[in-house]
C-alpha cells in the first residue's frame, strides 16, 4: 500500500510538471508576459514543484531497499550532495 502511494505520488510529480511546461509553452507563443494563470496561479514554479514532488516519491521508493548501515550512509551522503 505504501509503495503504491509513492509511485503515484512519482506520477503526480511528472503530470504536474508536465502541465505546467505545457501551459508556459501555450502563454509564452502568445505573448511574452508573466504568466499567471492555470496552475501558476497557485504556485510561482509549479513546474519545479513537481520535479521536487517526483524526486521526493523516487527517494522514498528506494529508501525501502536499504538495509545495511553502509548503505544508509551512502544515500544519506549523495543526497546531501546535490
Amino acid at each position: 500500500m505504501l509503495l503504491t502511494l509513492q509511485a503515484l505520488g512519482q506520477v503526480v510529480g511528472l503530470l504536474l510538471e508536465a502541465v505546467a511546461d505545457q501551459q508556459k509553452s501555450e502563454h509564452r507563443r502568445k505573448t511574452n508576459t508573466h504568466v499567471s494563470g492555470g496552475l501558476y496561479a497557485f504556485s510561482r514554479h509549479p513546474n519545479y514543484l513537481g520535479e521536487i514532488i517526483f524526486w521526493a516519491g523516487t527517494y522514498v521508493v528506494a529508501v525501502g531497499s536499504l538495509t545495511g548501515v553502509l548503505q544508509w550512509v551512502s544515500a544519506t551522503l549523495l543526497k546531501c550532495r546535490r
